[in-house]
This record gives C-alpha cells, structure tokens and sequence, in this order.
C-alpha cells in the first residue's frame, strides 16, 4: 500500500496522520467518558450530564474524523477539521472561563494544528473545485 492511497490529492500526509491521532484520541476519550462520566478530562464533581454531553462531542467528532480519512476527500477533510478547530475553541473558552487553565498549552497546541490542517483541507478542496470547473464543457 502506498501513502497516497491513504489520503486525498492535495493533502499532505501529516493531514492524514494527525486526523488519524483525532480521531483515535476523540473515539477513546468518548467511549470512556459516556461509559464513566467521572472519567471525562477535567470533570467536575456532580457533572455527570455535562461530561455525558462533552463525552459524546468528543466520540461524534472522532467518528467524524475516522470517516474523513475512510472517505478520502477534501470535502470531508475539510468538514472533519472545521469541527475540530469550533471543539478546540470551545474548550479554550471553557477553560478560560471556569479559570482551569493548566490545559490551555495542551488545547492551544491542538487548536493551532486543527485550524493548520483545516487550511491545507480548504487549499486542496479549492484546488479540486478549480481542475473540475476548468475541466467542465462551456455552457
């Protein structure tokens, strides 16, 4: 198997390879944290509803990323990575808000390379649109 094969034209391959790291880390973390609530990355005592709900927001994105890289296409590269970097900036205005910030290295750092690979995403989806516009018969 080549390493082409394993993501869409226009995309490098750390792309792929970080939204393999997501989507592992989000299908992990969520499966353990709606199975014990208690077990959610900076749970609260008697929050059991909000880390349920911060649980199946991690697991749905990691799904969503795992079937990104399934599919192969900038489109859903693109999609997969915009809702990574929405998650990351939510969680950096959590914490900022609750006042825990001994996590913001950690979400900045995943916040930066989520927007990075949402970029490259958006580049190579362009390009895609551009090669099938130019390719198309004149109307």
């Amino acid at each position: 198997m080549k390493i082409t094969s394993v993501k869409p034209d226009g995309i490098p391959f750390f792309v792929a390879l970080f939204g393999a790291l997501v989507a592992i880390l989000g299908i992990a973390l969520g499966i353990t944290g709606l199975l014990n609530p208690a077990s959610a990355v900076g749970f609260i005592e008697n929050a059991e509803m909000l880390a349920g709900a911060w649980a199946g927001r991690t697991l749905a994105l990691g799904l969503i990323t795992a079937f990104a890289l399934w599919l192969r296409t900038p489109q859903a590269y693109t999609m997969a990575f915009l809702g990574c970097s929405i998650r990351e900036f939510g969680d950096i205005v959590g914490a900022f808000n609750s006042g825990q910030t001994g996590l913001l290295p950690v979400l900045f750092g995943f916040f930066v390379v989520d927007v990075l690979c949402l970029f490259l995403s958006v580049r190579a989806l362009r390009a895609v649109t551009n090669a099938r516009t130019s390719n198309s018969p004149a109307s």
